[in-house]
């Protein structure tokens, strides 16, 4: 990206980011998820501070494959 495009997404507004994934953890100050469960592993971990959080909304697993 360009200088003037660097400037001009650092002076816009914070994009609204939707996440979907399993949950691992919930801390006093943030959620852990990944976007992969296999048997004995996991996929890379997200931590999302909770400040940031706007909406939480519980999926229910239709069948269980793990």
């Amino acid at each position: 990206m360009d200088k003037e495009d660097a400037v001009n997404y650092i002076d816009g507004e914070l994009p609204t980011i939707k996440s979907i994934g399993y949950l691992c953890a919930i801390t006093d100050s943030h959620y852990a998820i990944t976007d992969n469960v296999g048997y004995n592993q996991v996929g890379g971990i997200t931590k999302i501070p909770k400040g940031m959080v706007i909406e939480i909304n519980n999926l229910e697993r239709t069948r269980k494959e793990f």
